[in-house]
């Protein structure tokens, strides 16, 4: 996904990785729930809100496609003190704090 380096990334690109858009076209269309034909669509996941306390767990291993087995990943990944999930988060009161300060 994305530009991503083989020895290390950091939680701000595996996240955006994990939010990012899918273009549903040609053999992927979306089945149209009303009239049943295969329609272009674009899909994307936003959060509605966000829990008190953030728990991470990231997708530690990938495909093979070589091998057809799933193959543990090894790289480092760098993540700040403060994570801010404005991004991916539907508009929200603006009192409602989108920071968790993270510890590892």
């Amino acid at each position: 996904r994305g530009g991503r380096s083989q020895d290390s990334s950091s939680l701000e690109v595996e996240i955006v990785a994990g939010f990012e858009e899918e273009v549903m076209d040609g053999e992927n269309q979306y089945k149209c729930e009303v009239c049943g034909s295969p329609q272009d669509a674009r899909r994307r996941l936003q959060l509605q809100s966000l829990p008190p306390m953030l728990h991470i767990v990231l997708d530690r291993f990938i495909w093979d496609s070589g091998s057809g087995e799933r193959r543990k990943l090894s790289k480092r990944i760098s993540y700040p003190e403060v994570l801010d999930m404005a991004p991916w988060l539907a508009p929200q009161d603006p009192g409602v704090s989108s920071t968790f300060r993270l510890v590892g």
